[in-house]
C-alpha cells in the first residue's frame, strides 16, 4: 500500500530503401551477370557450381570442396577474381528479388534508429515535446499547434492546460484568442470537442466526420430521421442565420413552425431530442457554418452558430491521416502505432499507414516495443528535467501516451484509483483514462489535485514520502493555480454537467485515497 502525504494549498520517425532503389540494384546485378559469357568453359562451370574457380574446374575433389565450404570458395575467388564476380552478382540479384517487399517498409519494418530509449528518456522527450520544460514561444494558436489540441469538456481543463505551458496567461487573454478566431472549438478526434488553431479547423472537421459518419447515419435511422428531412432543415438553418449568429435555442425560434419536430421516446433513448443537432453537425462538417462558445469562454458547451465565409479546404483521407500522424508524434515525442490509433480513433491499419507516410524515425523502447520518435524532441533523451506542473484531466502528456502508467513510480502502480466513465476503480498502472487531475514533478507524476469549492482552494495529495523541497514547490504552484481558478475563472468544474457537490466528493475521495 502506497504511503502518501496530503497537502492543501494556501492563497500564497524516414523511409528506408524504396522500390525504385531495389529495382535499380536488381537491374544492375542482372546486367553484370552477362559479363562472363566470353569465357565459355569457365562460364559453364560457374553456372554448375555457384562459387566458380579455375582450380575447382581442374579437379573434382577440389570442386566438391569448393561447393561444400565457404572458406575454399573464398580461396578460389582469390585465384580467379574475374570468375567470382558474376557469381557474387548473381547471388545478389537473387537476394534482391527474394526481399523485394522490404524495399517499401511499413511502420512495422522500417529501419530503427541506433540504441534503445529507456523509460526515463521517453518521459523526458515527452515533457519537452509538450512544452513543459522549455516554454513554447509565439501566440496561443502556435502553442496549441506545437503541443496538441486541447480537450474542451465545458469545464476549466483547457484553461489549466494552457496555463501549465505558459503560467503567466490570464483567462481574458485566452478568451480574446477564442473571440478573434485564433483558437476555435470544433469536433476532432473521435468526434469529441477540442480547442484547435484556426488553420487546423478543416483538418479536424474532416477527421471527425470520417470517424462519426457511420455512427451518425445509424442513429438517424434508429431515430426515424429521414435524409430529405435533414436536407430541408439544413437549408432552413442557413436562411435563419442570415439574420446573424444564433444559439441552438435561438435558431429554434427563428425556424418556421413545425420545422423542428420532437423525436419522442425513440430519440430520447438515443439522447437526440430533435433532428436539429444532427442538421447543425452536418452543416459544420460541410464547412457551411461555424460555432463559437458563448462569451468566447471555453468552460461552456453553449455555442452560437453563424454562416461561414469562404470555401473550406478539404484534405484527402490520405493527406488527413498523414498530417495527423506527423502531428501526433511531434506532440507525444515518442509514441506507438497502437497509441496513435487509441488516441485518434483511427483503425490500427490506418494508423500504421499514416505512420508510414509521415516518415517519422522508428526507435526501440527498453522492453523491445517498436515506437516512433520526433527527431527534434529526441535530443532531450539525456537531459535532466526540473519542472513542476499541475495538469488538467486528460492532459496531452498523459492522454497521448495512452494513460499514466509510464509516469508512475513502480511502488505506486497498484494504488486503486477512480477512472473516467466507470464507478469501479482500477490499479493506477492499468488506468487508461484517469479521473484525477495530475501533478508532475521532474519526470514523474507525483500526486493529484482538485479544487475545493467550499474553501475556494486547490487541494493537493502527493504519493509516497516527498522531500520537503518538493512539497514547497508543489504548494507554491498550487497556490498560483488556486488564485487563477478562484479569481479569474470562478469555478473548478471539469465538465459542463459537473457540480460543486461533485467537486467536494472528489476532494474527499482524494484525501481518502492518499491515506490508505
Amino acid at each position: 500500500m502506497a504511503m502518501a502525504r496530503s497537502s492543501r494549498t494556501t492563497p500564497a520517425r524516414r523511409k528506408a530503401a524504396t522500390k525504385a532503389t531495389g529495382a535499380k540494384k536488381a537491374g544492375a546485378t542482372k546486367a553484370g551477370a552477362k559479363k562472363p559469357a566470353a569465357k565459355k568453359p569457365v562460364a559453364k562451370k560457374a553456372t554448375a557450381t555457384k562459387p566458380t574457380a579455375k582450380k575447382a574446374a581442374a579437379t573434382k575433389p577440389t570442386a566438391k570442396k569448393v561447393a561444400a565450404t565457404k572458406p575454399t570458395a573464398k580461396k578460389a575467388a582469390a585465384t580467379k577474381p574475374a570468375a567470382k564476380k558474376p557469381a557474387a552478382k548473381k547471388a545478389t540479384a537473387k537476394k534482391a528479388t527474394a526481399t523485394k517487399p522490404a524495399a517499401k517498409p511499413s511502420a512495422a519494418t522500417q529501419p530503427v534508429a541506433p540504441g534503445r530509449l529507456d523509460d526515463t528518456a521517453v518521459r523526458r522527450i515527452a515533457l519537452f515535446a509538450q512544452g513543459l520544460v522549455v516554454r513554447p514561444p509565439g501566440t496561443l494558436a502556435q502553442i496549441v499547434a506545437a503541443t496538441g489540441y486541447l480537450r474542451t469538456l465545458g469545464g476549466i481543463e483547457a484553461y489549466v492546460a494552457l496555463r501549465a505551458r505558459r503560467p503567466t496567461l490570464t483567462r481574458a487573454t485566452i478568451d480574446l484568442a477564442v473571440g478573434a478566431g485564433e483558437l476555435r472549438v470544433v469536433p476532432a478526434m473521435r468526434g469529441c470537442m477540442y480547442l484547435v488553431p484556426e488553420r487546423h479547423v478543416d483538418r479536424c472537421l474532416a477527421l471527425a466526420e470520417s470517424l462519426t459518419r457511420v455512427r451518425d447515419d445509424r442513429e438517424a435511422e434508429r431515430a426515424g430521421i429521414r435524409e430529405a428531412e435533414l436536407d430541408q432543415l439544413a437549408a432552413q438553418v442557413l436562411v435563419a442565420l442570415r439574420d446573424g449568429p444564433a444559439t441552438t435555442d435561438g435558431l429554434r425560434k427563428r425556424l418556421p413552425d413545425g420545422a423542428v419536430r420532437s423525436l419522442g421516446a425513440a430519440g430520447k433513448k438515443l439522447g437526440i431530442s430533435s433532428p436539429l443537432p444532427m442538421a447543425l453537425r452536418r452543416l459544420e462538417f460541410a464547412g457551411a457554418i461555424v460555432r463559437a462558445p458563448e462569451r468566447d469562454r471555453v468552460d461552456t458547451e453553449r455555442y452560437a452558430w453563424r454562416k461561414r465565409r469562404g470555401v473550406p479546404e478539404l484534405p484527402t483521407a490520405a493527406q488527413l491521416q498523414r498530417e495527423l500522424a506527423r502531428s501526433y508524434y511531434a506532440w507525444a515525442g515518442v509514441g506507438t502505432v497502437p497509441e496513435l490509433a487509441a488516441w485518434s480513433g483511427l483503425s490500427q491499419r490506418d494508423a500504421e499507414a499514416a505512420t508510414d507516410a509521415a516518415g517519422v524515425p522508428a526507435v526501440t523502447l527498453a522492453d523491445g516495443t517498436r515506437a516512433f520518435a520526433d527527431p527534434e524532441a529526441r535530443a532531450w533523451a539525456e537531459r535532466e528535467v526540473d519542472t513542476v506542473a499541475l495538469l488538467p484531466f486528460e492532459d496531452n502528456l498523459v492522454a497521448l501516451a495512452g494513460g499514466p502508467a509510464r509516469w508512475i513510480a513502480r511502488e505506486h502502480l497498484q494504488l486503486s484509483v477512480p477512472v473516467w466513465g466507470s464507478k469501479q476503480s482500477k490499479p493506477l498502472g492499468d488506468a487508461r483514462h484517469l479521473a484525477l487531475r495530475t501533478i508532475v514533478a521532474g519526470d514523474r507524476i507525483v500526486g493529484f489535485w482538485e479544487y475545493d469549492p467550499g474553501k475556494r482552494d486547490v487541494v493537493t495529495a502527493l504519493l509516497g514520502k516527498p522531500a520537503g523541497a518538493l512539497v514547497d514547490r508543489v504548494e507554491a504552484a498550487a497556490a498560483e493555480l488556486g488564485s487563477f481558478v478562484r479569481e479569474e475563472v470562478g469555478h473548478g468544474r471539469s465538465f459542463s454537467l459537473d457540480t460543486d457537490e461533485a467537486l467536494r466528493e472528489r476532494v474527499a475521495a482524494l484525501r481518502k485515497l492518499v491515506r490508505r
